[in-house]
């Protein structure tokens, strides 16, 4: 028998479905290599694992809810195939952060905003950096968008960060081609 019209279009649907399920079970195998060298506590490492798992289902829940038609829209399918591809992405970095910031002794405060940080915030390299050091107020966007020859750091006092952050800065701010010395 000849499928029908509907039945066509439900194809890229349940193809989408099928491949974000994938994705699931790729993101937890990641995740175990990840974890299995980790130095972190077993109570971190079950703690990050579940919550990156949460954040990729509730992003990928939401692709459940569309209709056929979206699926069948190609500027739409594209979006959703790249959400869903991004997300294992994002949560596997949001892990990396989040053991390496463990690693590092950051303050519990600024591990909960890495936490509790939804995946969406990791596709930013400043939002990335931001998290990573824990140091909100610094022009991070002005460092990763290598626009401009001059970066105002402003009243940012270097003696307030952990000598980690300031050499994540140091790092970041040596990686902008605009840059021609750093001292931290």
């Amino acid at each position: 028998r000849a499928e029908t019209v509907e039945e066509l279009q439900g194809r890229r649907r349940a193809l989408h479905l099928g491949m974000c399920k994938l994705l699931r079970e790729d993101l937890a195998l990641q995740a175990e290599t990840k974890l299995a060298d980790s130095s972190a506590s077993l109570d971190v490492q079950s703690g990050i694992r579940t919550q990156i798992t949460v954040d990729f289902d509730g992003q990928t829940q939401v692709h459940h809810k569309f209709d056929v038609a979206t699926f069948n829209d190609d500027a739409e399918y594209k979006r959703l195939m790249n959400e869903a591809i991004d997300g294992k992405t994002h949560a596997l970095v949001k892990m990396g952060i989040y053991l390496e910031s463990v690693g590092g002794a950051m303050p519990q405060s600024e591990l909960e905003v890495i936490f509790n940080a939804p995946l969406a915030e990791f596709a930013s390299k400043a939002a990335v950096l931001r998290l990573r050091t824990g140091i909100r107020e610094f022009p991070w966007m002005e460092v990763v968008e290598e626009r401009r020859a001059d970066i105002d750091l402003g009243d940012w006092d270097s003696a307030s960060a952990s000598p980690q952050a300031r050499e994540l800065v140091a790092s970041a701010l040596g990686g902008n081609a605009n840059v021609r010395s750093v001292t931290v």
